[in-house]
């Protein structure tokens, strides 16, 4: 026999009912939140969870929807251009025609293939339900790795990179080594890209009170005052148009630092010409 203490009341069940109506009428439309405030004391937990799920499945399904506009809008370009540069190889009559069309063909290829890497992380890094592997890691060790890996294409493009750690300090951050060594890697890939041949690039760490500074400047064309926040968006680019990139390079950088509490600036260059790109996050003991 069940105790009465134990039976759930008719009005109570019937929200349960009620509520179980509403979810299954909502599948195939717009989710509309429960209204917990004005379920029973017993059910609003439920409500509440119910609230949570439906807004992570909103997030998911506006990431995915932005993701297949973003990638059918922006790989139109480099698909069109290797289709074509495919045509000029075909119809060459000499091997130089050939080999031109070709390589453009590579170009290509290469630039599709870093519009979808770059698409990719920005739709992981987007949303509100971003699950991050954090650690305790030391920025400068993962600084001079990369520096290391841009030093070929540096050398080969004439420019000169320069890492140094203020007083040889460690430089410990609470953060997801990925996505750091996702960030320093967009930022000397912009630097790269927008300094000429006999340019320099300094890559400068050093520690203010409970801050690690990542500073990195470069002799490139710099990016004027009143676009700096504008260049901070997807698919935003500043003047220059004889630089070609996928748009998406500094809003990666920025969404990492919104996601490790961090902050981020735009600055001139102090020394002349030139971008000065300022990271900060807090130091971890």
């Amino acid at each position: 026999m069940w105790q009465q203490s134990n039976l759930i009341p008719i009005k109570k069940f019937q929200y349960l009912v009620d509520l179980a109506e509403n979810i299954k009428d909502q599948v195939n439309d717009d989710r509309i939140p429960v209204d917990s405030e004005n379920l029973p004391l017993e059910l609003k937990p439920l409500g509440e969870a119910i609230n949570a799920l439906l807004e992570y499945d909103a997030d998911r399904i506006q990431q995915e929807k932005m993701f297949t506009a973003d990638a059918s809008h922006e790989l139109r370009t480099p698909l069109a251009g290797i289709r074509l540069q495919t045509q000029l190889a075909m119809q060459s009559h000499t091997d130089e025609e050939r080999e031109l069309a070709l390589n453009n063909v590579i170009k290509s290829v290469d630039r599709a293939t870093r519009m979808v890497e770059q698409l990719l992380i920005i739709t992981r890094l987007t949303g509100n339900q971003v699950d991050l592997s954090m650690d305790k890691i030391e920025l400068g060790q993962i600084c001079e790795k990369i520096v290391d890996e841009f030093n070929v294409e540096a050398l080969n493009n004439n420019i000169h990179i320069t890492f140094y750690s203020e007083k040889n300090e460690h430089h410990y951050i609470h953060a997801s080594e990925e996505s750091v060594i996702i960030l320093v890697q967009n930022l000397l890939s912009n630097a790269l890209k927008f300094t000429p041949a006999g340019g320099k690039i300094e890559i400068c760490l050093s520690r203010n009170n409970d801050i690690a500074r990542l500073q990195v400047t470069d002799t490139g064309v710099g990016i004027n005052k009143d676009q700096r926040e504008r260049v901070l968006r997807r698919f935003q680019k500043g003047d220059n148009k004889n630089t070609s990139g996928t748009g998406l390079g500094l809003a990666i950088v920025k969404r990492i630092i919104e996601l490790h509490s961090g902050t981020l600036s735009l600055n001139d260059n102090p020394k002349g010409k030139g971008l000065s790109v300022c990271i900060e996050f807090p130091l971890d003991y």
